[in-house]
């Protein structure tokens, strides 16, 4: 079985360019991991308006905010924030 594509956000995506050394290091490391562990849970979770689970992980100072849509074999990385 194939493992899920990570897509991110251009948002995501901005976010994860303004990270720097060890803590971005750290946060692609679990981007990475993603595939193979795809229903990893965060540290918390929260639902969007459709009422769809969110996960949230915690990595240093920074959020990463994912999903993983089984159906199609994607998790979906909507936006990685700073704290």
């Amino acid at each position: 079985m194939k493992d899920p594509e990570i897509l991110l956000t251009l948002g995501a995506v901005e976010s994860l360019k303004q990270l720097r050394g060890k803590e971005r290091q750290q946060v692609l490391s679990f981007i990475d991991a993603l595939p193979f562990s795809p229903d990893v849970e965060g540290d918390f979770s929260e639902k969007d308006e459709t009422g769809r689970l969110i996960q949230v992980k915690v990595i240093g100072r920074s959020s990463v905010v994912y999903w993983h849509d089984s159906p199609v074999r994607e998790v979906r990385i909507i936006r990685i924030t700073r704290t």
